[in-house]
């Protein structure tokens, strides 16, 4: 059995859709665990229309804490499987039962990411997500430090249950904990990646990652590359020069953020950090000294 895990707050429509891409699953034997994080629109009333014993709603008190949602939803879960699709996503009707095959046929692979597309305002931006050099591999620790294209969506992963018992759930110290999770995933297993497009990737104002706004996808997701670099060097997963030349690079890529977004006395900070492992930047130094004038004001 899969148990799919899906957080929501709030999305009564997006989730409909959502629910309605589960239950056309050309594989049924999955739970659906929902995890309601405080919502006040008539996201259970909705749930509860659709009638489907599969499916398990948990409504909480609002934390706003995404892997604290994801580690009760992991502690819930029954399936010898575990899937998450984000409540603004939908599945391909053969994801489940393409990412189950691959995992009965591989049983040294410990995680599976489904190919897939990524939409906003009904436009499909990217109609892929994975190059074909990815899809030949099985180790996926340095494209996803790497490979800007290389990232690993919730909703478009299946892995086995054991899986975080072996690397660790969710930090939560972290606002979003996806890309430290995932990237001591990729450490300890192997993965594949399907060939077909399975899953739909939604974007739009809520999630855009390149949102100016403190506290952004975009500026988290550089955190935790940085938290996770900290993390693997000190364990021994890496060595120096692995987690110098990447700790320059992401600090780099957050100073950059903040820049870009006029927070000029962050972005002189994380252009500092940058520099002491890439002190010969020559776009790092320029615009170390650029910040620091209009941090002045």
């Amino acid at each position: 059995m899969v148990s799919v895990i899906t957080l929501t707050y709030d999305r009564c429509a997006l989730l409909k859709r959502a629910i309605e891409s589960v239950r056309a699953q050309t594989f049924t034997d999955w739970e659906w665990i929902i995890l309601d994080d405080g919502s006040t629109d008539d996201t259970a009333q909705m749930i509860g229309e659709f009638n489907d014993a599969r499916i398990r709603y948990v409504f909480t008190e609002h934390v706003g804490r995404l892997p604290i949602l994801r580690n009760k939803g992991l502690s819930l879960a029954k399936g010898g499987l575990i899937a998450f699709l984000d409540s603004d996503d939908v599945w391909k009707p053969e994801m489940l039962e393409a990412s189950v095959k691959i995992l009965d046929r591989n049983p040294d692979v410990g995680f599976v990411l489904a190919d897939a597309e990524i939409v906003q305002d009904g436009k499909v931006l990217h109609p892929h997500i994975y190059k074909d050099e990815h899809k030949g591999a099985q180790k996926f620790l340095v494209p996803l430090f790497s490979d800007n294209l290389f990232v690993i969506f919730p909703s478009s992963l299946v892995m086995r249950k054991e899986v975080p018992f072996v690397c660790g759930v969710f930090d939560e110290s972290l606002k979003f904990g996806d890309k430290d999770m995932f990237t001591r995933m990729a450490y300890h297993f192997k993965g594949k990646i399907t060939r077909d497009v399975l899953a739909t990737i939604y974007r739009h104002g809520k999630n855009e990652s390149s949102s100016a706004r403190l506290g952004s996808l975009a500026e988290e997701s550089f955190k935790e590359e940085l938290f996770t670099l900290d993390h693997f060097l000190a364990k021994g997963y890496i060595g120096k020069k692995f987690h110098e030349k990447w700790s320059g690079v992401y600090f780099f890529k957050l100073a950059e953020f903040y820049y870009r977004n006029g927070h000029f006395k962050k972005a002189n900070e994380a252009y500092r950090s940058s520099l002491r492992y890439r002190p010969g930047n020559a776009k790092g130094i320029y615009k170390y000294f650029a910040s620091k004038l209009k941090a002045r004001g």
